[in-house]
């Protein structure tokens, strides 16, 4: 993931991303991804926070949860589940990991997937290589 900037990211989970950091906020969307998320526009007491704010001090810790509130108060964010990003990412490290030996049948394993998906991305990322080192023919 070391690769990734928050502009690669989801809009709604930039704002996140560049206080907590990229891993961690791509494990964030990947357990609560799909969700609605409510910043209340005022507290005062954290018997004041709803159930979404609770839940990101837990993840986040009491500091970063405070600078997520104090950027997004009084809003709501839909909170992606960036199933595309982590799909991408899944293809990419299988690539490396085909490339450096690994046998497909252990990354299908490894990875909950098909043998066929193996092949099919190594396939697609073929393709996608050739594709950008093509020159215009016309």
């Amino acid at each position: 993931m070391s690769d990734i900037q928050v502009s690669d990211l989801p809009d709604e989970l930039q704002p996140i991303a560049r206080i907590v950091g990229i891993e961690k906020a791509m494990r964030y969307a990947k357990l609560f991804g799909g969700v609605t998320i409510i910043i209340l526009a005022s507290w005062n007491d954290t018997d004041d926070w709803n159930d979404d704010m609770n839940d990101m001090v837990q993840f986040f810790g009491q500091k970063n949860a405070l600078k997520i509130f104090s950027e997004m108060k009084g809003g709501y964010v839909v909170l992606p589940n960036c199933k595309k990003l982590f799909a991408k990412l899944m293809a990419k490290e299988i690539k490396l990991a085909r490339m450096d030996g690994n046998k497909v049948k252990e990354l299908a394993r490894k990875y909950g997937i098909h043998q066929r998906r193996i092949h099919q991305i190594m396939n697609t990322t073929h393709v996608e290589e050739a594709k950008s080192r093509q020159t215009g023919l016309f």
